[in-house]
């Protein structure tokens, strides 16, 4: 038989301090529902922190990565990216999603989905007037059910 539980339980149990000796007898307390906090979306997220801000991805590019077009990116930018991260990029004035790798010499760099583009490492002038790291996207927001 399945239960339903509220949306802030899971199906793990709530601990309790109860004497090896005693045994409890009779139906829970109703307020058993209660004893876990509620989940709270801004609390997970960081809302109302000055560095977090929310975007809308506007391509389908990235579905390798899990982002789909229309998905809300919550994006940090008071995060350090670390090898591996999804960041978003100034390149010119227009705000792109790349994947941030490190070379073998330290290098920073900057990996578009398109394996047919090279990627832009931070530190080289290349032809783009301004480059920068705008932000680390750490959460994604998408719809699994249309």
């Amino acid at each position: 038989m399945n239960r339903m539980y509220p949306p802030f339980r899971n199906d793990s149990q709530t601990p309790c301090s109860v004497a090896p000796s005693t045994a409890t007898t009779g139906f829970s307390s109703p307020a058993d529902d209660y004893v876990m906090q509620p989940l709270s979306l801004d609390d997970l997220v960081g809302v109302g922190r000055p560095s977090i801000f929310f975007f809308r991805a506007d391509t389908v590019e990235l579905v390798g990565h899990g982002i789909k077009k229309g998905d809300v990116l919550v994006v940090d930018r008071a995060l350090t990216p670390a090898k591996g991260s999804l960041v978003i990029a100034r390149i010119d004035s227009e705000l792109l999603i790349f994947s941030y790798d490190i070379n073998a010499n330290g290098f920073g760099f900057l990996n578009s989905s398109d394996a047919s583009k090279k990627p832009l490492f931070l530190d080289d002038i290349d032809g783009f007037i301004d480059k920068e790291i705008w932000g680390v996207i750490t959460y994604n927001l998408h719809r699994h059910i249309s």
